[in-house]
C-alpha cells in the first residue's frame, strides 16, 4: 500500500465542520474531510469514538477511532493537547526522519501518519487503523513468543545499518553532556554514577569512541501494532508512537527496554546484547556507557516525564543490563575453561 509513502508532515488543511464523537469530544476541524479523502471512493466514513485514556502526563494527546460505514476500525487520529500544540506534528516529523534514516526496506516497519494538519493551532494527525497485539495472558504470550524474535531481529538490523561515529563537533552534546548529567544525579545509585564516571573518563582517553543509530527511545511491546494486511503489501509489524525518535540517538537503550517488556531473562537479554556489541564494535563496559548517554539525554530534556518515573526506569534498566551482562560473561567464562 502507499498510504504513507507521501506523508506531507507540515501540511495543514481546514474548511469542514468538527464533527462530535462518541466519547464527548469533537474532532479538529478538517479532520472529517482528511478521513473521507483516508477512506477513498469505495469506503464511507461512519462513527468516531474518542478513546477514554488515563492522562499521566501533560502533553496528553486526545485520541479518536474512525469507523467505516460497516462498523469496521479504519483509521486513527490523534491530536496535540492545547497546553503542547506542536507535539503531534513534531512526533510525525522524527518518525518520517527516522524512517529515511532506517531506509526503505527497514523504514517501512515505522509508522508514518496518512496526513498532519493544523485546527486552531493545534496539529493532528490520521493514521491507518492498525490492530494492537493482544493484551490477553495466553493468546498475548503466544503473540510475543512469535513476533519478538521478528522484532528483535530489525532492531538488530537498524543499528548496522543506521551505525555513525560520533563526529567531533557533536561529542560534547551528544556523549560528554549526558553523562555528566548522570555523573552528577545525587538521587542515582552510586553505583550508576560511578559506571557514568568511568564512562567520561574512556570517552575523554579515547579508549572508547561512541556511535549514533536510529532509535525510537521508548520501545516497548505496548509500542508495537500488527501490520494492515496478511498480503505482504505491508510489514508484520508497525513500531508507533515516535516522540522520541531520533535518526542518530543512542543505541542498547531501546534492545534493553524491549527485551524487559518482552519478559525476556537477562541471559537472553545478554545474547542480543552480544550481537548489539559486536556491531557497535565496543567492550561490555562500553554497552552500560551507552544506555547511561541515552538516560542522561532524556534527564537534560524530560519534558513531561516525571522525575520519579525516570529515576525508576533508569535504575531499573541498568540492573537489568547489567546483570545481562555478567551473565553473558560467566557463561563465556565457563566454555573457555
Amino acid at each position: 500500500m502507499a498510504l504513507f509513502e507521501d506523508c506531507e508532515p507540515a501540511k495543514a488543511c481546514s474548511g469542514a465542520r468538527a464533527i462530535s464523537s462518541q466519547g464527548g469530544g469533537a474532532l479538529p476541524e478538517g479532520a472529517e474531510t482528511l478521513l473521507r479523502e483516508f477512506l477513498g471512493p469505495h469506503r464511507r466514513l461512519g462513527s468516531v469514538t474518542e478513546l477514554s485514556l488515563k492522562r499521566m502526563v501533560r502533553d496528553h494527546c486526545e485520541k479518536f477511532i474512525a469507523l467505516d460505514d460497516h462498523g469496521n476500525p479504519a483509521a486513527f487520529v490523534i491530536v496535540s493537547p492545547e497546553s503542547h500544540p506542536d507535539v503531534v506534528s513534531d512526533a510525525a516529523q522524527r518518525a518520517v526522519d527516522v524512517r529515511g534514516a532506517l531506509g526503505e526496506r527497514l523504514g517501512a516497519n515505522v509508522l508514518t501518519p496518512f496526513r498532519v494538519a493544523v485546527s486552531d493551532g493545534r496539529s493532528y494527525s490520521i493514521f491507518a487503523y492498525c490492530r494492537p497485539l493482544s493484551g490477553r495472558r495466553l493468546f498475548g504470550g503466544l503473540e510475543r513468543r512469535l513476533l519478538a524474535p521478528k522484532v528483535l531481529r530489525w532492531l538488530e538490523e537498524a543499528v548496522v545499518f543506521s551505525r555513525k561515529s560520533v563526529d567531533a563537533n557533536s561529542l560534547d552534546r551528544r556523549v560528554v553532556q549526558p553523562l555528566r548529567a548522570i555523573e552528577d544525579d545525587s538521587a542515582l545509585d552510586t553505583v550508576i554514577r560511578r559506571a557514568a564516571a568511568t564512562a567520561l573518563d574512556d570517552v575523554r582517553s579515547e579508549r572508547w569512541h561512541p556511535s549514533t543509530v536510529a532509535t525510537h527511545n521508548d520501545l516497548w511491546w505496548g509500542n508495537l501494532v500488527h501490520g494492515l494486511s496478511t498480503t505482504g503489501a505491508s510489514p508484520e509489524f508497525y513500531v508507533i508512537d515516535w516522540g522520541g525518535g531520533d535518526p542518530a540517538g543512542t543505541p542498547i537503550g531501546d534492545l534493553v527496554r524491549l527485551s524487559m517488556s518482552l519478559g525476556l531473562s537477562p541471559r537472553r537479554c545478554g545474547l542480543w546484547i552480544d550481537r548489539h556489541r559486536r556491531t557497535l564494535d565496543c567492550r561490555p563496559v562500553d554497552v552500560l556507557g551507552y544506555l547511561l548517554i541515552g538516560f542522561g539525554a532524556l534527564s537534560l530534556n524530560r519534558r513531561e516525564w516525571p522525575a520519579e518515573r525516570f529515576l525508576q526506569a533508569t535504575h531499573a534498566c541498568f540492573r537489568y543490563a547489567s546483570e545481562a551482562i555478567d551473565t553473558r560473561a560467566r557463561r563465556s567464562s565457563l566454555r573457555s575453561f
